[in-house]
């Protein structure tokens, strides 16, 4: 019978170790017991792996075909397997009571290298089989966020630690073995692939094709001749040593390892008991471009290790850890491979001198407190509306102003600013867009003074105030309906500058706009009637799949035109509620509704109650979709989204009452807590307020300076 490579290479491929509950006998007899198109893939592969990789292969490996048998012995006794029981377990997102997964031995006392996937969810015990199969408790001694790895400790037991007869610095493309303990079976389950690339992850990880997944994370990455070359954990660039950090990969064919070298010196820095973390320098970047050499300190945060050590801003980095800076990439890779403690040296170029700093990380920057004066900014069409008169037109040019509101109950409004002015300059700056405004307003701290020079619309003469900035408050500032009457005189003013040939359509209902609808799901948008003749804020509703789009309207439809909404109803196929799985349908109705209508970009929000909360906050929390912020309706975010998550201080949080049993209120304190740790913008409603009419407030509030 003849057969192809190609099919030769799809028979042995079945060796995931997801298909091999028989891996138990699969050692002691693969040249009598697999099917004998396996047997010749395997003798196909000993032959290519002596021509490619002739330092690993047995000499006998193409007659015998045992070179995969072989590797996976040396290791097997030092693979074990682990069961972590309660806690705050989750496997692909949902809650599980136990888990199984996998660990590497390094002592005979006992001590095990796992990866922190197995520990994340602080689990109220931990059993680990030794070497004579025997269950053992264990305990955790710390944990490394960065590598994802933990340390445990066995309390008893006969132990095998790792053996190595090899130091050789793993290859691209040489082939490898990754071992896994799902079954207590005496072989370790086998994925077979290569190395695909090394230094991936900012440096830390080998990167594998061989499957890989909650299964064997924590076990070996094995070369042919029985070396471990790394251990198994879920990692990911942009993680940050999150819980769920890497997972996204499982299976993928893109799995990663930290190679074992590091992983033990990890695991001597663990034997104190002390986790690491990732370190956190607090300051910002500029470059020309993203691989341009010239790479600059954009800002440095107030009481942050940058400013303890001296950086400032426009600083050029030459070098950071003992590596030459040659573009943006190179500063956020040192940074991120760095613990919270340690101590790396910094060359920076100070006008045509070169410094040498030293840079000591922490685990956790104080959150940012943002100066707030309440200055709102009005439509861009309001602001480049023609002159009235002939007169007006050919007046002499006026210095540029800004148009913005002054909200009620602000520092603005305390220092007596009228509810509608033109600024044309803040603290001695000459501004001519509200972005200039914002820029100059990130390096305020409360409790200072600024000084604004402004008049009233239409005035000749301009004057200076001085405010003193303030902390934003964790309530809604009050719009008094006098504030929202102006608002509306400012959007009706901008009504008859549109075009002839398009006049606004007479109706004063909402207008409907369907964006799409086909296999993938549909999405509507709901606009206010004029609404193109102002750039309006845009609700995503994530929760309303029960809801029929004339009750949708009835709970929402005044508050579209009073300020300035619009509404996006997206559903999937299946017409259920949305779920991280609708979110390239969602990403889409988002795309769909900023390209063909005019939206504040400062005023996307997503709408969602408890089940749509994650979804919402992925939303949030990717910078590609423009969502500003998010309004909790009901139930609280899950404390585990929130640890470690970096982007905190940049998220708008608008939490509508909650109510529950004590569990609930216990969870939602929790929740609450690491928001404002965190330095995130919270934004309580009370409890006797509408919700939608808060929302709808906090939209406005939300741009506000």
């Amino acid at each position: 019978m003849r057969i192809s490579l190609a099919e030769m290479w799809f028979q042995m491929s079945i060796m995931h170790f997801h298909t091999i509950p028989a891996a138990a006998t699969f050692a002691g007899r693969l040249p009598c017991g697999l099917h004998p198109w396996i047997q010749l893939a395997v003798l196909l592969l000993s032959a290519c792996t002596q021509l490619a990789t002739a330092d690993e292969t047995p000499a006998d490996a193409a007659s015998d075909a045992t070179v995969i048998t072989r590797a996976v012995s040396a290791a097997a006794d030092s693979v074990v397997r682990i069961r972590v029981i309660g806690g705050r377990q989750t496997v692909d997102g949902q809650a599980v009571q136990s888990l199984v997964t996998t660990g590497l031995t390094l002592t005979a006392t006992g001590e095990i290298l796992t990866s922190s996937f197995a520990t994340a969810g602080q689990p109220d015990a931990i059993l680990v089989e030794d070497a004579e199969g025997n269950r053992q408790n264990a305990e955790l001694i710390a944990v490394d966020n960065i590598r994802r790895l933990s340390l445990l400790k066995a309390t008893a037991g006969v132990w095998s630690p790792v053996q190595q007869t090899s130091s050789a610095p793993p290859q691209i493309g040489q082939y490898a073995l990754a071992l896994g303990r799902f079954y207590p079976a005496r072989t370790p389950s086998i994925s077979l692939g290569i190395i695909s690339a090394l230094n991936r992850v900012h440096g830390l990880a080998i990167q594998t094709d061989a499957k890989v997944s909650p299964i064997n994370y924590g076990g070996p990455l094995v070369s042919l001749n029985g070396d471990v070359l790394g251990i198994l954990v879920p990692i990911s660039p942009g993680g940050g040593g999150a819980p769920s950090t890497g997972v996204e990969w499982y299976d993928s064919g893109i799995g990663f390892a930290i190679p074992l070298t590091d992983a033990m010196r990890v695991a001597d820095r663990l034997r104190a008991g002390i986790d690491l973390s990732p370190g956190r320098a607090g300051f910002n970047l500029r470059a020309t471009s993203p691989f341009s050499s010239e790479v600059f300190i954009e800002k440095v945060l107030p009481g942050s290790p940058a400013e303890e050590s001296g950086l400032q801003k426009n600083d050029r980095l030459l070098q950071i850890g003992g590596t030459t800076v040659t573009r943006t990439a190179t500063v956020t890779s040192v940074l991120a491979a760095t613990w919270a403690g340690d101590t790396i040296e910094v060359v920076i170029d100070r006008d045509g001198s070169s410094l040498t700093l030293q840079l000591t990380p922490v685990a956790a920057l104080a959150p940012p407190v943002a100066a707030w004066v309440g200055l709102l900014p009005c439509s861009p069409a309001l602001a480049n509306q023609a002159p009235d008169t002939e007169e007006q037109e050919h007046a002499a040019p006026e210095k540029v102003a800004v148009p913005v509101f002054v909200l009620p109950g602000s520092a603005a409004a305390k220092a007596a600013l009228p509810e509608s002015i033109e600024i044309s300059a803040f603290n001695e700056e000459s501004v001519s867009t509200f972005g200039e405004i914002a820029m100059l307003m990130q390096a305020m701290t409360p409790d200072t003074e600024v000084t604004v020079q402004w008049r009233i619309p239409g005035a000749a003469e301009w004057e200076t105030s001085t405010l003193r900035t303030e902390q934003r408050t964790e309530s809604i500032p009050p719009l008094l309906p006098q504030f929202i009457e102006r608002l509306q005189q400012r959007i009706s003013s901008a009504l008859p500058r549109q075009a002839a040939d398009n006049p606004p359509p007479a109706s004063g209902e909402v207008q409907r706009q369907e964006l799409f609808n086909d296999q993938t799901g549909s999405g509507t948008l709901l606009s206010p009637p004029l609404a193109e003749a102002f750039p309006c804020g845009l609700l995503l509703l994530l929760s309303s799949h029960e809801l029929t789009e004339e009750q949708i309207l009835q709970r929402w439809g005044t508050l579209l035109r009073s300020h300035a909404l619009k509404l996006l109803v997206l559903r999937n196929p299946e017409q259920s509620a949305l779920t991280s799985d609708d979110l390239p349908m969602v990403d889409r109705g988002l795309r769909s509704a900023i390209s063909s209508s005019s939206i504040d970009l400062r005023r996307i929000v997503a709408v969602a109650d408890g089940p749509q909360l994650p979804l919402a906050w992925q939303l949030s929390n990717s910078r590609r979709t423009g969502v500003r912020g998010m309004a909790v309706t009901s139930g609280t975010l899950n404390p585990s989204l929130l640890r470690n998550a970096a982007s905190l201080p940049a998220l708008s949080i608008l939490q509508g009452a909650v109510s529950g049993s004590a569990e609930d209120l216990a969870l939602a304190e929790e929740t609450l807590k690491l928001l404002r740790e965190n330095g995130a913008r919270l934004t309580l409603s009370g409890d006797d307020q509408d919700l939608l009419q808060a929302i709808s407030d906090w939209t406005i509030t939300l741009q506000s300076l």
